[in-house]
């Protein structure tokens, strides 16, 4: 599935919502694999170091963008919303929402956050030297 063919169904302020949000994600990370996840109707980023940062996920009147990791990001903004354990999301409802500097800044710790991560896990799983 094309990212054209996953917004198909939404409507012009929502499409036009995303791809705000896809060039702020390109220009902050363009080394950034972009993939459609048709399973979690969204839009994916995946830093090659780091791997999944976060996610766009387009709905019938807002757009979110998920932080996988979005708990242990910095939020001076106070941009970001949730309670899970793990995740937290920026919502956007309209073209004012949007905040390119604190969006920014979040993608940049979300990639260093999520890469130490990845760092411990693999030191975890390293066999002990003898």
């Amino acid at each position: 599935m094309t990212t054209r063919e996953l917004l198909a169904e939404h409507s012009a302020v929502v499409r036009n919502l995303v791809e705000k949000l896809r060039r702020i994600l390109n220009e902050t990370m363009p080394e950034a694999d972009e993939r459609v996840a048709v399973g979690w109707h969204a839009l994916t980023y995946h830093d090659p170091e780091a791997g999944y940062i976060c996610g766009i996920f387009p709905f019938e009147d807002h757009v979110k963008i998920y932080f996988e990791h979005g708990v242990m990001l910095d939020d001076p903004a106070k941009v970001l919303q949730g309670t899970t354990q793990q995740t937290r999301f920026v919502m956007v409802s309209k073209a004012a929402d949007i905040r390119p500097a604190p969006l920014r800044l979040l993608i940049g710790e979300a990639i260093a956050v999520t890469s130490r991560i990845r760092r411990a896990r693999a030191r975890s799983k390293r066999p002990p030297s003898s």
